[in-house]
């Protein structure tokens, strides 16, 4: 559905879905987003399991895989908001 979506013709994206696809989502999110846009991408804190060493999701991995790669994301100025399970709120450069 993602693709469908013309470049920049969007203000926002909110992502919250599988997260190994996470990575999928943030490339489609930065064409769909205008600059100064926002995207905004939930569970940062993956379900309170982040820093578990044998966490019980199996999604965990995912999440931390995701942080990682939002963290160096050179097209997005982002922060991690502690609400909630963690939501990361960017703004596309």
């Amino acid at each position: 559905m993602l693709a469908r979506f013309a470049d920049k013709s969007a203000d926002a994206a909110f992502l919250d879905a599988d997260k190994t696809s996470y990575p999928i989502y943030l490339e489609h999110s930065l064409r769909i987003v205008r600059p100064g846009g926002l995207i905004l991408v939930d569970n940062a804190f993956a379900f309170g399991q982040l820093l578990d060493a044998a966490p019980r999701d199996r999604e965990v991995p995912a999440v931390r895989a995701f942080n990682d790669l939002m963290a160096k994301c050179e097209r997005v100025e982002s922060v991690i908001v502690p609400i909630g399970d963690g939501l990361w709120v960017g703004v596309v450069r």
